[in-house]
């Protein structure tokens, strides 16, 4: 490998690498600017890579009429604004040369064109799903099946949530959350956390430790959607207001169980056999086995 090549890679992997903190004192005019030029660049980064992605991926074709649709611009007015902020033509004003209030008003632009790019690929894609291979088998298998269709459900009821968004919708995606998706990550905290620390291994426990606790505050939006859900019965709150705050918790929860698979039990995987897993499932049995086999689970 010649030097360029190291240097190339050396650079790649400093790219990557978790931002160090500000240094202490106070943030001055100089440092905040050489935050804010700083954060730009990297939301240029990210900017560009999903895009790419977008428009080099065929299955998201449909992004960008998407984006069209929940911003009400059309792609060459949003390609102007992703211009002005991140592409240099040479006829640019340079950042170094922004006021700190137009360099802050460009770091928000571009944060925004980066979240309604998420933005549309996750509803282009949640609309055409491709669930993750199951690869397998016992115990193991029966929970990521219940993952499917804890998240299948999940999906269905806010997505009426989102079509037709009041009490009605709303109450049926509470009661999903409240009567299922907490004793699921109640059954969790009593079995699979308790198996994974079990193994004396330190990033094992760390993502267990970190899950556990996600699982409150998962519990906390979830209250707080039920709260909404409350306020609207009672006339107190516009049910339109749900619809945002539901697809919110759903994203959480659906991060949260994609998280669980590939931090703990992808890893549990490796290390115990069917017998040793199998507590988890029964307490997940126990907690909602009635539900999930009435909509098509078998342990």
């Amino acid at each position: 490998m010649n030097s360029q090549e190291v240097g190339r890679r050396e650079a790649r992997a400093a790219e990557f690498q978790a931002p160090a903190p500000l240094s202490s004192g106070p943030l001055d005019e100089k440092r905040l600017r050489g935050a804010l030029i700083s954060l730009k660049e990297g939301l240029c980064r990210d900017l560009t890579y999903v895009a790419g992605v977008i428009l080099n991926t065929g299955i998201l074709s449909a992004v960008p009429k998407r984006i069209q649709e929940l911003t009400g611009m059309r792609i060459d007015e949003l390609e102007a604004l992703e211009t002005r902020a991140c592409i240099d033509t040479g006829e640019l004003t340079e950042a170094q040369d922004l006021s700190t209030a137009e360099l802050l008003q460009e770091v928000r632009t571009i944060q925004w064109l980066v979240t309604i790019h998420l933005a549309a690929m996750v509803e282009v894609t949640e609309e055409s799903p491709r669930l993750r291979p199951i690869n397998a088998e016992g115990a193991f298998a029966a929970f990521f099946r219940l993952h499917d269709i804890l998240v299948g459900e999940m999906r269905r009821l806010a997505t009426a949530v989102r079509q037709e968004p009041g009490v009605a919708t709303g109450r049926e995606l509470a009661r999903f959350w409240r009567e299922v998706i907490v004793p699921h990550a109640e059954a969790e905290d009593r079995a699979l956390w308790p198996l994974a620390r079990s193994m004396q291994d330190a990033g094992l426990t760390r993502s267990a430790d970190l899950l556990d606790a996600e699982h409150r505050d998962i519990d906390e939006r979830v209250a707080a959607f039920v709260s909404a859900v409350e306020r609207a019965e009672a006339g107190q709150e516009p049910g339109t207001q749900l619809a945002a705050l539901g697809q919110e918790v759903r994203a959480r929860v659906n991060l949260h169980f994609g998280k669980e698979e590939e931090s703990v039990v992808r890893l549990l995987q490796q290390r115990v056999d069917n017998a040793m897993f199998r507590p988890v499932i029964v307490e997940q049995e126990a907690a909602i086995g009635a539900w999930l086999k009435a909509h098509g689970w078998a342990a």
